[in-house]
C-alpha cells in the first residue's frame, strides 16, 4: 500500500536528486547511499542543512512504550474468564504455540515468570511431572523434556499447589500478548541504520543488506543496484504495520524532508554560481 502523498514525495525527491547530481558531481552510487542514509537516519547536525528525523526515529516514536501492551494482559484474561467471545485477537502462531505447550490436554499447569522492565513480559514455563518410576509425581526440572515426564494436567489434584492453571484460550492470549510485547519495535527495526553501513556486494552491480529478527525472519532490506548509466536504491520493509496510515505518514514526511533538503542544496549552489558569474561580469566591465 502506497498513498498518493508518498508517490508525490518520491517524485519530488527524484526530481531533486537530478539537480543534486548536477551540482555535487558525485557518482549516482554515492548519492543514493548518502540520501538513503538520510531517509533512514535523518539529519541531526545543522552544519549539513535543515535538521529532521529519519524513518527509523519516526517509526520508533510510534512504538508502544514498554509495558503498555502487558497492561492489557489481565483485562484480556479477565475478559476471557468472563466468557467473552473475543477478548483479544489471537493469531494462528500463538494458537499453534499454545497447542504445542498443552500437549493435547484441555488445560495445563504453568509457571509464569516476569521478565523485562517491571515484568513487562511473561515467560510461560510448563510444569511437567514424571509419570512412572521412583520419581513418579515429582516435578521435572530439566530444560529438556524427559521421556517419562508430561505436562501436569489442570485437572490434577496437585495442579493448584504447583502453579497457574491455563486452558487453551487463556494460554493463547498470554502468548499473543507476549509476542506483541516482543514485537513493539519490529516496524522501526525494518530500517535499522547500521544496514546502510554494512551493505555487502552480492555481485559486481548489486549491494544488499537485510534486517532480521532473532528468529531469522527478514524485517526489511536495502538493495543498491549500480548500472553504467546510473543507479537505483530499493528500501523495503516487510512488517504489516507499514501499511497503516501512521507508518505511511512517517514515510511521506521523511521523503518530503529529504527532498526539501536536497532541493535547498541545489538552490544554494545555483545562487553561488550566479553570484560568481555576476562577479566575473562586473570585473570584465571595469
Amino acid at each position: 500500500m502506497i498513498t498518493a502523498s508518498v508517490q508525490t514525495n518520491l517524485g519530488d525527491l527524484n526530481t531533486a536528486l537530478l539537480g543534486y547530481e548536477r551540482h555535487s558531481k558525485k557518482a549516482p552510487e554515492q548519492i543514493l547511499r548518502q540520501k538513503g542514509t538520510q531517509i533512514i537516519l535523518g539529519n541531526s547536525n545543522p552544519k549539513y542543512g535543515a535538521t529532521f528525523k529519519g524513518l527509523y526515529d519516526r517509526l520508533e516514536e510510534r512504538a508502544p512504550k514498554e509495558g503498555t501492551i502487558s497492561q492489557d494482559r489481565q483485562r484480556a484474561l479477565d475478559s476471557a474468564n468472563r466468557g467473552s467471545r473475543r477478548p483479544v485477537k489471537v493469531r494462528p502462531r500463538a494458537l499453534a504455540r499454545a497447542d504445542e505447550l498443552l500437549e493435547g490436554q484441555p488445560s495445563g499447569v504453568f509457571d509464569i515468570i516476569d521478565f523485562g522492565r517491571g515484568g513487562a513480559r511473561k515467560r510461560v514455563v510448563p510444569i511437567r511431572v514424571f509419570t512412572k518410576g521412583k520419581r513418579q509425581g515429582v516435578r521435572s526440572t530439566s530444560r529438556r523434556r524427559a521421556k517419562s515426564a508430561q505436562l501436569l494436567s489442570g485437572t490434577s489434584f496437585l495442579a493448584r499447589e504447583r502453579g497457574t492453571i491455563l486452558n487453551r484460550k487463556n494460554l493463547s492470549i498470554l502468548i499473543e500478548l507476549n509476542q506483541r510485547e516482543a514485537g513493539r519495535h519490529y516496524t522501526a527495526a525494518a530500517f535499522l541504520p547500521k544496514r546502510f553501513r554494512r551493505m555487502r556486494d552480492e555481485n559486481g552491480t548489486v549491494k544488499r543488506s537485510l534486517a532480521k529478527n532473532k528468529t531469522g525472519a527478514t524485517l526489511g532490506s536495502a538493495t543498491l543496484h549500480v548500472k553504467v548509466d546510473g543507479a537505483s536504491l530499493h528500501i523495503e520493509g516487510f512488517t504489516p504495520a507499514l501499511a497503516k496510515p501512521w507508518a505511511q505518514q512517517a514515510l511521506s514526511g521523511v521523503l518530503a524532508a529529504v527532498a526539501k533538503d536536497t532541493a535547498a542544496y541545489s538552490e544554494r549552489k545555483e545562487a553561488e554560481a550566479l553570484q560568481r558569474e555576476l562577479t566575473t561580469h562586473l570585473r570584465k566591465a571595469r
